[in-house]
């Protein structure tokens, strides 16, 4: 190889870096903007008031007979710091949301360290680029994921 072809396979290599970090900057603020704007009056509340009720006390299966509990249990431990840190729930939906854009990228980088060694690190990071946008029943919320494995009663 001349130094020519060597340079030009250096500088597509660094192009095809900047693409795939241009691109994920874009779709994390992107991402940030959706998780501001919206307001949900279903479920997004409801997962988070079970958290809630076991920050403040309930016990798990015993003090709620329902299914939908189980992701409570996981969201106890975040309203509980949450609660002490702000010391109300002012503004623990909007916090919640940001947990899960936290946990959701970090699930993105376990996947993509597990598919570069297979398909190479710009074809992974590509292809774990559409899930940062992906959010169950548009609801960005840790609380559904969980439910939609133990609950039947959810497509």
């Amino acid at each position: 190889m001349s130094r020519i072809e060597i340079l030009r396979s250096r500088l597509t290599a660094r192009t095809g870096v900047l693409v795939v970090v241009a691109a994920y900057c874009a779709a994390i603020t992107t991402a940030l903007f959706g998780l501001r704007s919206g307001v949900d009056l279903q479920d997004e509340a409801y997962y988070l008031a079970f958290g809630y009720r076991f920050a403040q006390g309930d016990i798990p299966l015993v003090d709620e007979l329902s299914l939908h509990q189980l992701p409570g249990i996981l969201l106890s431990p975040f309203v509980r710091a949450y609660t002490a840190a702000v010391g109300s729930t002012d503004g623990i939906v909007l916090a919640g949301r940001m947990l899960y854009l936290v946990v959701l990228l970090l699930v993105l980088a376990g996947v993509y360290h597990c598919l570069r060694p297979a398909i190479g690190r710009f074809w992974s990071a590509l292809v774990c680029l559409p899930m940062v946008f992906y959010a169950p029943m548009s609801i960005s919320g840790l609380g559904v994921l969980p439910g939609h494995v133990v609950d039947t009663g959810h497509p």
